[in-house]
């Protein structure tokens, strides 16, 4: 399996190296999909579409929002994550936590010449934190 050049240059791939394919892929994934949603839509001069936009200045209705940020983050999963394909992007609400945003992605991904289905949970909160998991 061919790890992201960032992956070879940071030496995550060697520290990877134990895993099976599909967990060090997902792993790659998983933190390449992190650092995409942890960035602010035109904080990279050269690529201002990278990242998501600012969500606090965004005046919409509670729903009207969380379907824009699913639209965005789906958006920014299919323009810089080449290696997930078909990916979907589902929100899991929970009226126990509303300011918490929890979104399922999944996509096709292949390994070793066959398709995949991998999913990830997206864990957003009202302080600008993220995390994302592997499912």
């Amino acid at each position: 399996m061919r790890n992201r050049l960032f992956d070879r240059l940071s030496g995550d791939a060697e520290r990877t190296r134990h895993l099976s394919d599909i967990d060090a892929l997902c792993l790659s994934i998983k933190q390449h999909i992190s650092q995409l949603i942890g960035t602010r839509q035109g904080s990279a001069m050269t690529v201002p579409q990278l990242g998501l936009p600012d969500l606090n200045s965004q005046h919409m209705s509670p729903f009207d929002a969380i379907q824009h940020i699913r639209r965005e983050i789906e958006r920014v999963i299919h323009q810089f994550e080449p290696r997930l394909h078909e990916a979907s992007v589902k929100y899991l609400g929970d009226v126990n936590n509303p300011l918490n945003l929890t979104f399922n992605i999944e996509g096709n991904v292949m390994i070793n010449g066959r398709t995949d289905c991998i999913s990830f949970s997206t864990h957003l909160n009202n302080h600008d934190r993220h995390r994302v998991e592997c499912s």
